[in-house]
């Protein structure tokens, strides 16, 4: 249960930095994003289970509130891990320890995930509690874990989908993060536990991404047309074409694939060139009869129904968007200051 000092602490530290659109202008304030998340008070583990009173200072807080602090977390934590990955450790990295920890990262999170949902089924507020300090710790303690990940050469990077699964567990954390914020909200109210309790006990399958997936197989070149297929390269150019009915952004891979994605501008994501990125699509002839992969768009909400954590990646959503435009992919995160860099964050915020 959020301590409402404490809510309202998370908030003023959040509106003390700058609006968004100050911050896009300044790809660099992602480091001062992460320093907040080590500034926000913890919440103290003294929840009274017995207690047929909330303790002093305890109480829900409102939807609104709980969507602010949910937001202001999953942002500074998605920009401290964003700030780890790209920062200079003090020694080396060691790629082939690197995917060691990732690996008990990644179970850490799977565990922290089906937690939440036992948890949620049960209605057990205090529980959802201390699942939340948890999470607050295991950012903390990825932070050194991805130090300096996203510095490797881009051949360590692809070894094991290194590179991608650093971005993409960082960004997980976040959400993750924001989502059980709203969950601890759904719990403290009688309608909204109730609520919480169906949904959590009707989603059966805890996620639906294998990062195994990711490693992609054949060249674009060798793929079958019309069928749906994984691209994953380094981005050597990327661009927007402005044409009528359907206008697109497209990334030039480094083995000379072209990957489309229809109506939207991917750099606005937070893409930049020498990145890894795995897109899912179709393949399909350009009008020189070049083979090209036109992305697929699928967001959490097409398996909410059923899987629990695109439930919580689609509850959290206005705080923290796990997949911006919906796009069926997934990036490297860019180094901190280049252009479009802060892309990655803006665009999984409401305001973006």
């Amino acid at each position: 249960m959020l301590h409402r000092g404490i809510a309202a602490t998370v908030l003023q530290l959040s509106a003390d930095k700058e609006s968004t659109a100050v911050y896009a202008a300044d790809p660099g304030r992602i480091i001062a994003w992460g320093e907040l998340f080590s500034q926000f008070p913890r919440v103290p583990d003294v929840i009274d289970e017995g207690a047929t009173e909330p303790l002093p200072g305890y109480g829900a807080i409102t939807d609104e509130e709980a969507e602010r602090v949910a937001s202001a977390l999953g942002r500074s934590a998605h920009a401290r891990l964003h700030d780890a990955v790209m920062r200079p450790g003090a020694t080396p990295v060691n790629p082939g320890r690197l995917l060691m920890l990732l690996g008990t990262a990644e179970a850490s999170y799977d565990a922290r995930l089906h937690d939440l949902r036992e948890t949620a089924r049960a209605g057990d507020l205090p529980a959802a509690t201390a699942i939340f300090l948890e999470l607050v710790h295991d950012v903390e303690k990825l932070d050194p874990v991805l130090e300096g990940a996203g510095l490797l050469p881009v051949a360590d990077r692809r070894m094991g989908n290194l590179g991608l699964r650093c971005s993409d567990l960082a960004r997980r954390h976040a959400m993750l993060l924001a989502g059980t914020v709203l969950v601890m909200r759904r719990l403290s109210t009688g309608p909204g536990e109730a609520g919480m309790r169906r949904i959590a006990g009707n989603r059966t399958t805890l996620r639906r991404y294998d990062t195994a997936q990711w490693q992609g197989g054949l060249p674009l070149s060798a793929l079958p047309e019309g069928e749906d297929q994984v691209v994953v390269g380094e981005i050597a150019e990327m661009g927007w074409v402005d044409r009528p009915l359907i206008p697109y952004s497209f990334l030039r891979l480094t083995d000379g694939s072209e990957l489309r994605i229809h109506r939207r501008d991917i750099k606005q994501s937070g893409t930049v060139p020498g990145a890894l990125v795995w897109i899912r699509g179709k393949v399909e002839l350009d009008d020189n009869g070049e083979k090209v992969l036109v992305a697929h768009f699928e967001g959490p909400g097409s398996h909410a129904d059923t899987v629990w954590e695109d439930w919580l990646a689609d509850e959290a959503r206005h705080a923290y968007d796990l997949y911006p435009r919906v796009i069926d992919g997934n990036w490297e995160f860019p180094s901190i200051g280049v252009q479009y860099s802060a892309g990655d964050l803006i665009s999984r915020l409401q305001e973006a």
